[in-house]
């Protein structure tokens, strides 16, 4: 049994897939498999895991029956990973060197924390670095975030794998924030989520990645309108966090509901509108009109 399992779901990255599997055969750990699942490929994505001779790669064929969001790849590769740890990378980042090293020993550590992540680079389509983030390190305090957003990078992080299967593992009823579901059920069976301050991984932005953010974009604010308001019963959470979050809520109801009209799903829309005023009237009112002044510019 390895000791981390590195998972992957792709559909035709060929561009990139050669240098982000590389960055996992490249770890100063080399107790490790890696899981990629095929996500329905139609480029050169098979041909490029085909070359790779190296026994610790497990590459998942096409599965028709679980063919399609990313929740699907990503649980499928899951299901098949057998490390004590499993870390997640999207087939067009990069992992740095040390990256299971450094996150295996913090695990081993801080027995309290099922899932950590780590600072971020955010590189363009050649690999040049144009910003960094880095998410809170206080675990007390990045807990409050989840209230109203995933604050950790999902190709960052490594969890515990019994843990997350105890869990469930990935909830594929939420297509796009399964991640998300992820790290809300670590924390509401009372474990920590941290994030250590190095930069462990390289994070792309290009325009394949931005293309498939938008043409999504109301099953992702579907997901993350359930999953905040989930959040809203974390137990923990202070008084400035549940604001917080019943405020992304309006906004997230706001434009969830002008993707349904748009979509000609008017009734649900109305839905949508009237629980969003009800988690808080005043805010639901500023923000529909600032963005309806927007929308007549």
């Amino acid at each position: 049994m390895p000791l981390v399992s590195a998972i992957m779901t792709i559909r035709n990255g060929e561009a990139y897939l050669a240098e982000a599997i590389d960055s996992l055969f490249a770890q100063s750990l080399s107790d490790i498999e890696v899981v990629v699942n095929d996500n329905g490929s139609t480029d050169g994505t098979q041909a490029i895991l085909a070359g790779y001779q190296d026994s610790r790669l497990k590459v998942l064929p096409v599965d028709s029956a679980r063919q399609g969001s990313f929740a699907d790849g990503i649980s499928r590769a899951f299901d098949h990973a057998e490390g004590t740890y499993v870390a997640v990378l999207d087939s067009d980042d990069v992992a740095h060197p040390r990256r299971f090293a450094a996150q295996v020993e913090f695990l081993r550590s801080q027995p309290d924390v099922g899932l950590v992540g780590s600072a971020m680079q955010w590189i363009d389509e050649n690999g040049k670095g144009t910003s960094i983030y880095r998410p809170e390190i206080d675990p007390d305090a990045l807990a409050q975030e989840y209230a109203w957003s995933n604050p950790i990078p999902h190709s960052s992080v490594m969890y515990r794998r019994d843990l997350a299967s105890r869990l469930g593992g990935y909830d594929t009823t939420f297509k796009f924030a399964c991640d998300y579901k992820l790290a809300l059920s670590i924390l509401n069976a009372g474990y920590k989520v941290a994030s250590l301050p190095d930069i462990l991984v390289r994070i792309r932005q290009h325009a394949g990645r931005v293309t498939r953010q938008d043409e999504h974009s109301l099953m992702r604010n579907h997901d993350k309108l359930e999953l905040m308001a989930s959040a809203q019963s974390l137990s923990f959470l202070d008084a400035r966090a549940r604001v917080l979050g019943r405020r992304e809520l309006v906004k997230t109801a706001v434009h969830y509901a002008r993707d349904l009209v748009c979509a000609g799903r008017v009734h649900e829309a109305r839905i949508i509108s009237r629980d969003g005023r009800r988690r808080d009237p005043m805010y639901y009112l500023l923000y529909a009109g600032y963005q309806a002044l927007r929308g007549n510019r």
